[in-house]
């Protein structure tokens, strides 16, 4: 759980301040090149043994900081790669942006496929190997996602244009 609220705020603030243009994300742009850099070392030093015998509450307080604050880097650069053709090409895939549609299905379902480990596959694909099993679980998690996108979602979704609403006249807004 830390990871991701580390996670969310990193990439709060980058959205943040790629929006607002703050002063201190134009000198961030004027240095990314280091700050990538300085990520990647990064994502080195805490897989150390340095860092991982540094002590146990050390390593649970500091590790998800340090990936998150290393990946949101390296995301924030990437952003800025969208605009060409291949990185364009690449996101504008149409499994991708199918898989972007049924994504909160499959942010709720994925956790419940390792309990699918346990149950065997079928006699023809015992022999096979891991990856056709993770292939089979995989398959049957974009299932699940697009049934609860057709089934649910989406019919949710449609009914949001249903309604109207207006503003709350002056007088009744809460005054701080």
């Amino acid at each position: 759980m830390p990871g991701s609220l580390d996670s969310f705020c990193i990439g709060g603030l980058l959205a943040y301040g790629r929006l607002y243009r703050n002063k201190w994300y134009q000198q961030y742009v004027k240095y990314r090149s280091l700050f990538v850099l300085f990520s990647f070392l990064l994502l080195i030093f805490v897989h150390t043994p340095f860092f991982n015998n540094a002590g146990k509450y050390f390593y649970v307080s500091f590790y998800f900081l340090l990936i998150s604050v290393a990946f949101g880097i390296q995301i924030d650069r990437v952003a800025d790669t969208v605009n060409t053709p291949v990185i364009s090409a690449i996101l504008n895939n149409r499994a991708l942006l199918y898989i972007g549609k049924i994504s909160y299905g499959v942010y709720l379902f994925h956790n419940f496929i390792p309990y699918l480990y346990s149950i065997n596959l079928p006699v023809f694909l015992q022999p096979a190997s891991m990856y056709i099993a993770q292939a089979v679980r995989f398959a049957l998690l974009i299932g699940l996602a697009s049934l609860s996108w057709y089934l649910f979602e989406r019919p949710i979704l449609r009914l949001k244009d249903k309604f109207v609403f207006d503003k709350l006249p002056a007088d009744q807004l809460i005054s701080s």
